[in-house]
């Protein structure tokens, strides 16, 4: 009977421990590092990888939360770790989604190429992806349906894509936000024509400030010409 109760005090021991376990950072955790989650994955599989990838110390430590929390649903995604987190804390963010985002910058003024070039640096959607998908004008055929592209139509802003963003929904995101803009306009003018207008007085104005660099250098260039007339330039 002793022996009975002193197994059974080893026990909660025991659960209580692990318990602690999952709520305490791992020390060991090496540095920032990323994890990505296939759709799909089982609750084993992802406790794999988190293992693996030295996130966690043991994979059944991911798996207790999960029997604590069966009804959460693990998000699929690239996951950012930069610092040392406990089980539960891991489990919280695959929980709610909480991926990696990389951001794109679109200035104003950026075509359909230069979208495609900056993509291409980030290394999540190859330019030619873009330009493919960016050369549907579908997305904004109820608003356009004399446009042949979506030149034009992609809003300049920040986008925040993940490696799962395709070409199709990074142009969706841009249509949208043109939308949104495009509805605080109150104008009768077609939406094609404004976009048009405002392309050629673009074209201009990126005409004209080559225009002013040209002829600024070749002041430059002359302001070095011997005043003399010589036409040598001053060493």
């Amino acid at each position: 009977m002793r022996l009975l109760r002193w197994f059974t005090v080893l026990i909660l021991l025991a659960v209580a421990a692990a318990a602690v376990s999952l709520r305490l950072p791992f020390r060991d955790f090496a540095g920032e590092t990323f994890v990505d989650i296939p759709r799909g994955t089982s609750s084993a599989g992802v406790a794999r990888l988190l293992a693996d990838a030295g996130v966690i110390r043991y994979e059944w430590q991911f798996l207790g939360v999960r029997l604590i929390r069966l009804r959460a649903k693990l998000q699929a995604g690239e996951y950012r770790f930069g610092q040392p987190s406990s089980a539960w804390s891991v489990f919280d963010r695959l929980a709610k989604g909480d991926v990696f985002y990389y951001q794109l910058t679109v200035p104003e003024g950026f075509n359909l190429y230069d979208i495609a070039t900056a993509l291409d640096k980030l290394g999540i959607i190859t330019g030619r992806e873009f330009l493919e998908a960016a050369r549907d004008p579908s997305p904004i055929r109820d608003l356009a349906p004399e446009a042949r592209t979506l030149e034009g139509y992609l809003f300049p802003d920040t986008y925040r894509i993940t490696k799962r963003t395709t070409a199709g929904q990074l142009c969706l995101q841009m249509t949208d936000r043109f939308r949104h803009a495009w509805r605080q306009f109150e104008t009768a003018q077609p939406v094609h024509r404004a976009v048009t207008l405002a392309s050629l007085v673009e074209e201009e104005a990126v005409r004209a400030e080559e225009r002013q660099i040209q002829v600024q250098a070749d002041l430059a260039r002359a302001r070095q010409v011997d005043p003399n007339g010589s036409g040598e330039q001053k060493s």
